[in-house]
């Protein structure tokens, strides 16, 4: 039930983990939180919701991402290795043609024509990770990569624009996401150094990582 999410995962998770992003960032001198989507919107909730019963002086906003806006448009001279592993690579939950295209930004046509060696006709997406048992052919087409780079080099200005339009570099800011590998903000890093031609740190909260502890 919704109560019970609510008590269960919210209450003793989610609340403790906003709190204390907000005191730290606080004392840390961060001007603006910027929740990363998805995770991101019910955690906003919350921070808006403890900023106002506290009046602390702290901005929050929502900020659009995804592994299709961020991942191939950060590649500038190489395709980074996590792209094609299971663990956080972008094939591992694949169960059609498109979302293997979406994956990949490329329409049917140009991928039949790139990709000859893989028969999408007598591909079973039925079976355990279709999209995985594909990587070892994708990876080792010369002319994917040379489409992904020419893509990520199309793609990319636009992906920099919205991150302009949303960060402030004048600003001292940090993003919230709950758990990962970090591999997304290093994907955003790289974006928004192009963007703004220069090196700047950038700083994200996690409750967890994907990796064990140590």
């Amino acid at each position: 039930a919704k109560s019970d999410f609510v008590i269960d995962i919210v209450a003793m998770t989610l609340v403790p983990y906003v709190d204390w992003v907000l005191r730290d960032a606080l004392k840390k001198g961060f001007e603006v939180l910027y929740f990363v989507a998805r995770d991101g919107h019910p955690l906003k909730l919350i921070a808006d919701a403890i900023i106002e019963e506290n009046n602390w002086k702290i901005e929050t906003k929502y900020l659009y991402a995804s592994r299709r806006t961020w991942r191939v448009q950060s590649y500038f001279d190489k395709i980074d290795d996590i792209f094609w592993l299971e663990q956080g690579g972008s094939f591992n939950d694949l169960h059609s043609k498109e979302e293997l295209f979406k994956a990949l930004l490329i329409d049917e046509e140009t991928f039949r024509k790139i990709v000859p060696q893989v028969d999408l006709d007598n591909v079973d997406w039925n079976q355990k990770q279709p999209g995985l048992q594909l990587v070892p052919i994708l990876r080792a087409s010369c002319e994917l990569h040379a489409y992904l780079l020419e893509i990520a080099a199309e793609k990319r200005t636009l992906s920099c624009e919205y991150l302009l339009q949303e960060f402030d570099k004048t600003k001292k800011f940090a993003c919230v996401e709950y758990w990962g590998r970090g591999y997304n903000q290093q994907c955003m890093t790289r974006l928004w150094n192009y963007a703004i031609g220069e090196a700047q740190e950038t700083y994200y909260y996690y409750a967890r990582s994907i990796y064990p502890s140590e």
